[in-house]
Order: structure tokens, then sequence, then C-alpha cells
């Protein structure tokens, strides 16, 4: 098992040797505390399009040394 944990938020990762992982996060915090109200449908979601958004600044940095 492999855990992150950011520097910036309260906000911990597990990774499961299944494939699987675990989110904690501060619920009394002001900046965590929104993701209380989250299904599991806009986790995935909002991962999916950090990989997007990640891929495409990857992608214009890219082209912008040619």
């Amino acid at each position: 098992m492999s855990t992150y944990t950011s520097a910036d938020y309260p906000l911990h990762v597990e990774e499961h040797g299944d494939g699987t992982f675990t989110i904690h996060w501060d619920e009394y915090d002001p900046l965590t505390s929104p993701l209380n109200t989250w299904a599991e449908e806009d986790f995935l979601r909002a991962i999916t399009q950090g990989i997007e958004d990640e891929l495409f600044i990857l992608e214009e940095e890219k082209c912008a040394e040619k």
C-alpha cells in the first residue's frame, strides 16, 4: 500500500494493493469540507478532469518547445 499526503490541502490518499484507493480529508476544514457531499461519480469526474487538464498542459508545453 502506498500513500500520498498533500502539502497544500488536508487530503490523504491511500492506494491499496488491489487497485483501489481511499481518500481521507478533514471534514471540518473550509477548504476540503465541500467533499463531504461528493458522491463517487464526483470524485471520478474530478480525477478524470485533472488528468485531462494535465495532459493538455503537457501537450501545450511540448508544442511550445518546437
